[in-house]
């Protein structure tokens, strides 16, 4: 899917969502080959890490959605993104979501990107580098999963959580304990 401007607003083109792939595809190839003892945490707040990576891969999604568009970009590796007035349109990524999997070795952690529009997503793009599956949603189109359409299931599922860790941790862990949580 492509987008383009027209009188200071972006049009939704088909071959953009493939741009949107084709460079979280990059990324993902360099993710799934970087080697661990070059990944530097730098800080750990909660459970929450806080990498090398996870500001490299934030400056690559920056610099190749400042390709498609001059839109402004909030991304939780910029807290002075997050804390600033949204504004009508905008990017919004989590470069790396699962930074404890990916730093551990598991599978389970992805790449996002949205395009939000009057504080409603009209598209979105995941990417999953280890398992190499993409998921993408487009408002009034549905959501896909590597291009083919899911169908929403609306019968009622237990109460559950789904995490991009093997098992749970601390904080899901007391979650679980404190709700009526039944699956994870």
């Amino acid at each position: 899917m492509k987008l383009s401007h027209r009188k200071g607003h972006i049009l939704l083109e088909t071959n953009n969502i493939d741009n949107i792939k084709e460079f979280l595809n990059t990324l993902g190839k360099k993710l799934v080959a970087f080697s661990p003892g070059k990944i530097e945490i730098m800080s750990e707040v909660n459970e929450n890490l806080k990498t090398n990576i996870d500001q490299i891969s934030h400056d690559f999604i920056i610099e190749k959605l400042n390709l498609l568009s001059r839109l402004p970009v909030i991304s939780e590796e910029d807290p002075v993104s997050i804390s600033k007035p949204r504004p009508n349109k905008y990017w919004i990524i989590d470069p790396i979501d699962g930074t404890r999997s990916l730093v551990n070795g598991y599978q389970t952690y992805v790449c996002q990107v949205a395009l939000i529009e009057d504080a409603i997503p009209i598209m979105s793009v995941v990417y999953e580098p280890a398992l190499n599956n993409f998921y993408h949603s487009i408002k009034g189109q549905g959501s896909y999963k590597n291009d083919q359409k899911l169908n929403s299931n609306l019968q009622k599922l237990p109460n559950s959580i789904i995490d991009n860790y093997p098992e749970p941790i601390s904080s899901i862990k007391n979650l679980i304990k404190t709700t009526s949580i039944s699956k994870y």
